[in-house]
């Protein structure tokens, strides 16, 4: 699944430097940035639940 996501991202990364040129770099890099962020503290947050209810 994690490839498929992959290769969306970047279709659509080219579509958005296409249309908007540079202006659409900055605010697609937070949003990625966003992701990255919100992936690990559900990581993190999901492992140390499972670990609290295991115990």
């Amino acid at each position: 699944m994690a490839g498929w996501a992959v290769v969306v991202g970047i279709i659509l990364r080219l579509i958005i430097s296409r249309i908007w040129a540079g202006h659409g770099r900055t605010p697609m890099e937070v949003m990625a940035a966003g992701f990255i962020a919100g992936d690990a503290l559900y990581s993190f947050f999901s492992s140390l639940l499972i670990s609290s209810v295991k115990k």
